[in-house]
Order: structure tokens, then C-alpha cells, then sequence
């Protein structure tokens, strides 16, 4: 993982000095982060709809969902999630 200003910033406001070991489980946290967001999604995806309304609704959360995991992976610059 590319060193990122936001994670450095993490791992230092513990008063540790940023090693690479340190940028790889700051990875491993955000792909399990965008792996719950995902998992989400797909439930959302799966649930049965009985009206209109409900589709709607779902696709909202699921397009709110979607721009949530870009969010979290520009921030910490993890593309490849």
C-alpha cells in the first residue's frame, strides 16, 4: 500500500513512527471496512420488494452505500479494494 497521508497521520497520532507492517494492516482494516459496506449492498440487493416504493428505497441505500466505499478508499488512497 502507497504510504497515505491520512493513515500516516493515524498511526503517528499513536506515537508510532509509520512502518510498512503498519500501512499493510491499515489496509487489511479499510478492505474489511468496504468487504461490510459490500456485503450490504448485496443484502439489499437480495431482498424482496413487494412495491415500487420499496425498490426506490433500496436503490437509494445501495447508491448511498456505493458512494460510501469511494469515499473511504479516496480518503485512504486504497484503490485496488
Amino acid at each position: 500500500m502507497k504510504p497515505n497521508q491520512q493513515i500516516r497521520g493515524l498511526i503517528e497520532s499513536l506515537g508510532i513512527i509509520p512502518e510498512d507492517e503498519h500501512y499493510d494492516v491499515a489496509e487489511l482494516i479499510v478492505r474489511e471496512c468496504v468487504g461490510v459496506t459490500n456485503a450490504e449492498m448485496d443484502d439489499i440487493l437480495d431482498q424482496s420488494v413487494f412495491n415500487p416504493t420499496d425498490e426506490i428505497w433500496n436503490r437509494a441505500r445501495v447508491e448511498e452505500l456505493v458512494r460510501v466505499v469511494q469515499l473511504i478508499k479516496k480518503h485512504f488512497g486504497v484503490n485496488n479494494v
